[in-house]
């Protein structure tokens, strides 16, 4: 049975979520789709977060770790296409 995952369901994955995490892991991958509305909603938050401008070290850092997995989960995902 395929799940499409919505936004919300990718920021708690993203954010290690045990709940989430464990009920996403409890299907097959290959049956677990995002969609490229998903991808596009969580590319501009997180490319947001870095243009807010005058970031703390810290922070920065963590805006680009947070791109950085964001970019790797979509890579790994199954992406449904707008039509």
């Amino acid at each position: 049975m395929p799940y499409v995952l919505d936004t919300d369901v990718i920021s708690a994955l993203l954010r290690n979520n045990s709940t989430v995490v464990s009920r996403v892991g409890a299907v097959d991958s290959s049956d677990v789709f995002v969609t490229i509305v998903s991808l596009a909603e969580q590319s501009a938050g997180r490319l947001s977060a870095l243009n807010k401008g005058q970031l703390t070290d810290e922070r920065l850092i963590e805006a680009y770790l947070r791109l950085r997995q964001t970019l790797d989960f979509f890579a790994a995902a199954n992406i449904l296409p707008f039509l």
